[in-house]
């Protein structure tokens, strides 16, 4: 319980009435004294003392304690989104920053979700601003630990740990590594009786997945990955992430002695980025339909999908 919010609801309370702290506790069994450390969080008020305050403002008792946990919820949501669109943005200093600052609040060592969250974020940040790979592995591995693998509650969070360990795995060269993280990631996901409403970041992880494949010329793993990736934005009508699984079908046939499969998946990629108005791909395309092939800046285009 963090009595610090409740001493401060009590203080907004007591002003919002106009009532002094020597008159507020004429009739409650604490003194004015006792009052104020409650109010600054010095002291907390036990059971009895907290339904005289509630009862004085014609309260129920679970108000302080609904209170409490609402600004709680509030707290950790806003310090979630503002992480997670900052990682949309791949702006990684300001995601460092803000890790920083919340890891040096009480809630990082009181709440295990939030702390989890934190880490995790820590360890995408030691790869991306520090390019230290070995210490964001451990990172993510420590935030992998926080939750405790198998417990519904923390699934979501570890499948998000577990892509992000393998996109720093994949980014190293280590795919073996990185298919692992994919698949485990994958296989929890599944585990999940509401895994539909996740849909995207299963696609998420089946794209992830069918690059590393690829990358150990695993072409027939990675197809059969690209092909289950696109059955599932069909079936969730959604063009997310379905112009690179055909991008990625088009590079594992690249070198086939009829090109007509690898052609017909350029062109099919190349009409959905010209209908999502992501033009970057548009020459790298049209080049390779003209037979320049630049293995680099694909993947440079590619690695700028990591999630």
């Amino acid at each position: 319980m963090n009595y610090k919010l409740i001493g401060e609801e009590i203080r907004r309370l007591r002003l919002e009435n106009g009532i002094t702290q020597v008159k507020f506790v004429e009739d409650l069994s604490i003194t004015q004294a006792e009052l104020s450390r409650i109010e600054k969080g010095i002291s907390s008020p036990n059971a009895t003392t907290l339904f005289e305050i509630a009862n004085k403002f014609g309260l129920d008792v679970n108000y302080f304690f609904n209170f409490v946990y609402d600004s709680q919820g509030d707290y950790l949501n806003g310090v979630y989104k503002d992480i997670r669109d900052e990682v949309k943005q791949k702006d990684y200093k300001e995601v460092f920053r803000l890790v920083r600052k919340h890891k040096n609040t009480p809630m990082f060592n009181g709440i295990n979700e939030f702390k989890q969250f934190i880490l995790w974020h820590e360890g995408i940040c030691e790869y991306h601003v520090n390019n230290d790979p070995d210490k964001s592995l451990r990172l993510l591995n420590d935030a992998l630990k926080v939750g405790g693998k198998g417990k519904i509650y923390w699934i979501e969070n570890e499948i998000g740990i577990l892509n992000s360990m393998g996109a720093v795995y994949y980014m190293i060269d280590d795919f073996e590594g990185a298919i692992e993280c994919f698949e485990e990631s994958l296989d929890l996901l599944y585990e999940r009786p509401d895994a539909f409403k996740y849909y995207k970041l299963q696609i998420r992880l089946l794209f992830n997945l069918s690059k590393a494949y690829t990358r150990l010329k695993r072409f027939d793993d990675s197809d059969d990955t690209c092909f289950s990736g696109i059955d599932l934005c069909k079936e969730y009508d959604t063009m997310y992430l379905l112009a690179p699984f055909y991008l990625q079908l088009a590079l594992n046939h690249e070198d086939d002695v009829d090109p007509l499969e690898y052609k017909s998946y350029l062109k099919k990629s190349r009409e959905i980025f010209e209908l999502q108005g992501m033009n970057n791909y548009l020459a790298l395309i049209d080049n390779r339909l003209k037979g320049i092939k630049d293995k680099t800046e694909i993947k440079k285009s590619f690695d700028g999908l990591n999630p």
